[in-house]
């Protein structure tokens, strides 16, 4: 499929002990892979790096030495001592000189947080001779270089600023340095009720040697098949992944696939109310608001999202959702009856068409022999008809409730999906 168009690669450097350590997650890397992916840009490697100068020469050196273009993150706070200035001076016999633009912006962002100005930082001005801002109309710190014929781009740590310069300066830049490249296109198809094993079995079957496939259990539940595919343009790369595509969900089962890439449950799920002209209204026990703040997190939602109530005590479901005390009694908060009780209270209550119910154990204490820690029963009242299921789901109390919310717009979604003739009352 790639003939003509090579792969450009590069090397991403997420520089700074506070990644290193654990204190905070890198996300920057996902970012970058991502937008850059997509124009026919690889991040083949990615490295995590303390806040030593000879250990960043070193590596920048090296890798730099090695790759099409070179991305680093992080190192040139004040906290650091702009470490990645002199590791670059370092790695490529450079001196540092001061740059007059990039003083401007380091002043602005000094007063836009309010604090003074100091001759003793003076010195961030400075950078690798040749380097030039990335950016006139944001006061985020970061410069581009060219070393050796290789683009190098030094960005923040700041994962909103690492976004913006990475779509508005970064990739341009590099689509003008390599014009002739591979375009690479990738499609995740989003699997539920079928574990990776099993969907691995069934597209296994399939002659997808021109395709890479890929197999991802999420930890809320979904099961992922990513699609991977390069050719010399767009439209060629197109094709062969919408054809790919459709090869692998037919192999799976349609009946199994919620959507693909960005499409996600709660968004699936609310275009389908609102397409039907539909209203939604949740009852949460042992998840808390997880799940109507999952809903309401899509743009739009207030087309279809009535309201959410959070029950938590016996006395709230009884108050809020008319959940009658004997069922409490006879067969505990957490049980199908409850669930049912629960979904069916707050479809009345709230007027809507359609209502979920979550009533569970989340943990890490509260099991019982009968009822161990990660029971939970989900009930969906829809039209006339109410139905329960009745999970036990591993992990720890917050995997526990993650995926308690996931298993009930799963049930919404197929109860959706496979019965056309739920609509609007």
């Amino acid at each position: 499929m790639c003939r003509t168009a090579r792969s450009v690669e590069g090397t991403l450097i997420v520089v700074g002990n506070e990644v290193l350590y654990g204190d905070v997650v890198d996300i920057n890397t996902s970012t970058i892979g991502k937008t850059l992916f997509q124009e026919g840009f690889l991040i083949a490697r990615s490295l995590i790096l303390s806040d030593n100068r000879s250990e960043l020469a070193k590596a920048i050196r090296y890798w730099h030495h090695r790759s099409d273009f070179l991305i680093t993150t992080g190192g040139l706070e004040p906290a650091t001592n702009n470490v990645i200035c002199d590791a670059l001076c370092d790695a490529f016999g450079l001196q540092q000189v001061r740059n007059r633009a990039y003083c401007e912006t380091f002043r602005k962002r000094i007063n836009d947080a309010g604090l003074s100005w100091a001759d003793e930082t003076e010195w961030m001005a400075y950078l690798p001779e040749g380097a030039v801002e990335l950016t006139m109309d944001r006061p985020y710190m970061g410069f581009r270089m060219v070393v050796e014929n290789k683009p190098l781009y030094c960005l923040p740590g700041v994962p909103t600023e690492v976004a913006y310069l990475v779509e508005r300066e970064v990739l341009p830049d590099l689509k003008n340095h390599y014009p002739e490249r591979t375009c690479f296109r990738r499609r995740i198809i989003r699997v539920q009720r079928l574990s990776e094993w099993e969907v691995a079995k069934r597209v296994g079957k399939l002659d997808l040697a021109a395709v890479g496939v890929g197999y991802l259990s999420r930890i809320e539940g979904e099961t992922w098949v990513t699609l991977t595919v390069c050719a010399d343009n767009g439209n060629k790369a197109d094709e062969f992944l919408n054809e790919a595509e459709r090869r692998v969900v037919n192999a799976i089962g349609r009946k199994f696939v919620s959507g693909k890439d960005g499409e996600e449950l709660e968004k699936v799920v609310g275009d389908m109310l609102r397409s039907r002209g539909m209203k939604l209204a949740v009852a949460e026990s042992c998840t808390g608001g997880m799940l109507a703040a999952r809903i309401i997190s899509v743009p739009g939602a207030s087309d279809y999202f009535e309201r959410g109530y959070i029950v938590y005590s016996n006395k709230a479901k009884v108050e809020e959702l008319g959940v009658n005390p004997d069922v409490l009694e006879r067969y505990g908060a957490v049980s199908e009856q409850t669930a049912r009780a629960m979904a069916v209270g707050a479809k009345e209550k709230a007027g809507v068409d359609v209502a979920l119910g979550i009533t569970g154990i989340a943990g890490p204490t509260g099991g019982t022999r009968e009822k161990p820690v990660g029971t939970v029963f989900i009930g969906c009242a829809c039209d006339d008809r109410t139905v329960v299921e009745h999970h036990v789901l591993r992990g720890e109390r917050q995997i526990v409730q993650m995926r308690s919310v996931q298993a009930a717009l799963r049930l919404l979604w197929e109860l959706l999906a496979h019965d056309s003739s739920i609509h609007s009352s």
